[in-house]
């Protein structure tokens, strides 16, 4: 499974570069919609891996705090946050972006271990 993902690491990198290039952009400036679909691919690999290695951790709060897990959510998040906010804008004109980034922005307490750690220190 490793060698799958980076090759989707390797994969997804030459299709973010390739899609800076502005002979390879779309009208307008806009991505490439082929080199889209590529990171769109690239992404939902990445995000069901960190799902399923999420899934099958037996702390997840240690998972999730893990230095290479925090990476992960950090590079798969730019993504999904830019599709609420595209299709946001394309709904309603930009109003209730910043709501719907927000939310998906804020974490929720996904460690009962540390709450419960936090009651009996205090």
């Amino acid at each position: 499974m490793s060698v799958i993902s980076i090759t989707f690491i390797i994969v997804s990198t030459i299709g973010m570069t390739l899609n800076t290039i502005p002979t390879l952009q779309g009208d307008n400036g806009e991505d490439n919609e082929h080199l889209a679909m590529i990171e769109t691919v690239c992404i939902t690999w990445f995000t069901v891996e960190y799902v399923l290695r999420f899934i099958g951790a037996p702390q997840k709060c240690v998972f999730v705090k893990g230095v290479m897990n925090i990476i992960d959510v950090l590079s798969i998040i730019p993504y999904f946050i830019s599709v609420v906010v595209g299709e946001t804008n394309a709904g309603d004109g930009g109003k209730g972006s910043f709501d719907n980034v927000r939310r998906i922005v804020q974490v929720g307490d996904f460690c009962p271990e540390a709450e419960a750690k936090k009651k009996k220190k205090g």
